[in-house]
């Protein structure tokens, strides 16, 4: 598949440091870091899904079927927002004869001879268009990428134009809310009051504007 971003070989060096954390030089809209921190966080989170679903994905029979293997063809699989690259990487795992694309604003910190020869990940910004990857992809992967995202309905019409007829699309999203181990929503508190913290309050900004 080919592509004018650049991949993670030429780019590896292209982050910015934020009061001691790293972050993406690209843009500002996604504001969390891109350190090995943030990264550790986001296996974390993936292996949690992963027992929440069952698997690398839901409605596995429609996806096993879009990737089987077959002669003379070679499906393709896109992670939009990849992170530590880790679902893009367990994928072309478990599709060898498939191209799998992972794309983010900064690369995954993981070692290039532990990526998949049918494996690559490139940087580039989703809110862009993605028109150089028309009709290239039989499954295409967004999870937890809502924050980074200008625009939802452009975001999903370019998805939309980079999927192959009778491809899948795999939309995965949180609710912007902190809960206690009750399952209860957490108080939203001011700055300076006992339990505050900076991300309940960005968190509950964002929730506000979505309901």
């Amino acid at each position: 598949m080919d592509s004018p971003a650049p991949s993670i070989s030429s780019t590896a060096s292209q982050l910015r440091e934020v009061h001691g954390r790293a972050f993406n030089s690209s843009v500002e809209t996604y504001l969390l870091p891109a350190d090995d921190v943030e990264q550790s966080r986001l296996d974390m989170q993936h292996n949690a899904l992963v027992c929440f679903l069952g698997g690398l994905f839901p409605w596995p029979d429609r996806v096993e079927e879009v990737l089987r293997a077959r002669p003379g063809y070679t499906p393709g699989i896109l992670d939009v927002g990849t992170g530590s690259g880790i679902w893009a990487i367990q994928m072309a795992r478990r599709y060898p004869h498939a191209d799998v694309l992972g794309l983010d604003l900064a690369p995954p910190l993981v070692a290039i001879d532990a990526i998949p020869q049918n494996c690559r990940f490139e940087l580039d910004d989703a809110n862009l268009s993605l028109s150089h990857y028309a009709n290239t992809f039989d499954l295409v992967h967004v999870r937890a990428a809502d924050s980074g995202i200008k625009d939802f309905h452009a975001f999903l019409y370019n998805l939309a134009e980079v999927l192959r007829p009778g491809g899948v699309l795999i939309l995965g999203s949180g609710d912007p809310q902190f809960y206690s181990e009750k399952v209860e929503p957490l108080p939203i508190v001011s700055e300076g009051e006992p339990g505050f913290r900076w991300m309940q309050k960005i968190f509950a900004a964002v929730y506000s504007a979505w309901t």
